[in-house]
């Protein structure tokens, strides 16, 4: 005679391996659905309002830590295609990168600070969507250390408020 708990274990497993089988079912269905599908690849070039764009904060922040070991020619590069080009969000963040964590032992502070408050503010007022404003790299604090930059954090302060 089976014990309530032998009883509860039996039905528990026939329940568990219906829904597993379901589960496979389904997988198999969509999967040979999937396939069934030809996959497209398409040849258009990308939309002028997509090119220069950072696809998540994820990519923002790899592209930040890239710029931590960029060369003085490669910043000089790149600061030279944002004249030209200022909306490439991908060369702002190595910039920023290399300014937060690598121009300050080459260029001095003040240097620094002036590089950095320039790309920070333009994000702000032209891209304050971007995913660049999550980077701790896009900071900037009154006081407490050799970026901070008081008059850059009221400046920036007046263009957050102002997209509201």
């Amino acid at each position: 005679m089976p014990t309530g708990l032998t009883m509860f274990l039996a039905v528990w497993g026939a329940i568990h391996l219906r829904c597993a089988l379901l589960l496979v079912a389904g997988l198999s269905v969509s999967v040979s659905g999937a396939i069934a599908e030809p996959i497209v690849v398409q040849q258009t070039a990308p939309s002028p309002s997509t090119v220069g764009r950072i696809p998540d904060a994820v990519s923002a922040a790899r592209l930040a830590r890239d710029g931590q070991r960029l060369s003085a020619e490669q910043v000089k590069a790149l600061e030279g295609r944002l004249e030209t080009t200022p909306d490439d969000l991908p060369a702002r963040a190595r910039l920023l990168g290399y300014y937060f964590a690598t121009a300050i032992k080459i260029a001095g502070p003040e240097a620094t600070r002036t590089a950095r408050r320039r790309h920070i503010l333009w994000v702000i007022e032209h891209h304050p969507e971007s995913d660049l404003t999550t980077l701790s790299e896009f900071t900037i604090d009154r006081a407490g250390h050799a970026l901070a930059d008081a008059d850059g954090y009221g400046q920036a302060r007046t263009l957050w408020l102002d997209q509201i």
